[in-house]
């Protein structure tokens, strides 16, 4: 479970033709072999194959990544002051309107409401619909390119108390709120109709089995349906005692 970064990429395109409810699903009927684990999956980066449908979107959150990183650096900000920051409402996590207001905030291109819930899905591991402190320090994973010096960010004299930006306002609240619902009945509208398929699957599949089974016991001497012959009727018969 846990991969480095190119790895897991690795694993959600060599996956990107399956589902990721179907992708969890065996994933978690392999491990209920397992009789306990030291940490939950969620927490770990295999969770990512579950949540990313394929590796575009995955070089798309990297790109994103990187450019709110380096853009958090260019601000004279940590990564925790920057998260404190779009958390507009101190609940220590942050929505999908909080999320939108720091991409404009950081200035990065081409925002949309899209966009938007494409990141806070990959982003949002533990499927709670928000992005935690770790699910946040998580995704900007600096570990994807050159990081800077401790000592070269943030410099400054221990006398003076940084001030930090006023709270980021979020945005798109109604818009968002209507994406969610559209996903969610996309996403159910699949669901069923994938249960349909496999279940007309099986239909046909056992229906063929039958045909299969009746064409080969048609080829066998005694007929498909052997008839019984009367000795061996009056030899049952005697052992019942009719």
């Amino acid at each position: 479970m846990f991969y480095p970064s190119y790895a897991t990429n690795l694993i959600v395109r060599g996956l990107h033709n399956a589902m990721p409810s179907d992708r969890e699903a065996f994933f978690l009927s392999t491990l209920a072999s397992r009789r306990r684990l030291e940490r939950k999956w969620q927490e770990t980066p295999i969770a990512k194959a579950f949540v990313v449908p394929d590796e575009w979107i995955t070089l798309k959150q990297q790109a994103q990544s990187i450019f709110m990183y380096e853009a958090i650096m260019r601000r004279g900000l940590t990564l925790y002051e920057a998260f404190v920051t779009v958390d507009a409402d101190d609940n220590g996590v942050l929505s999908a309107a909080e999320l939108y207001g720091a991409l404009l905030w950081l200035g990065a291109p081409e925002v949309t409401p899209d966009g938007v819930l494409d990141l806070l899905e990959v982003a949002d591991t533990d499927r709670d619909g928000s992005i935690s402190w770790n699910e946040f320090s998580t995704l900007l994973e600096p570990d994807l390119f050159e990081k800077p010096e401790e000592d070269d960010v943030n410099e400054e004299p221990e006398s003076v108390k940084k001030v930090l930006p006023s709270k980021v306002e979020p945005h798109g609240h109604e818009i968002l709120r209507e994406l969610l619902h559209e996903r969610k009945r996309t996403e159910l509208a699949a669901k069923a109709s994938e249960k349909a398929r496999r279940e007309a699957y099986g239909v046909a599949l056992d229906a063929k089995i039958y045909q299969d089974e009746l064409l080969t016991r048609a080829g066998c001497p005694t007929g498909a349906n052997p008839a019984l012959r009367a000795n061996t009727v009056a030899g049952f018969l005697s052992l019942i005692h009719i």
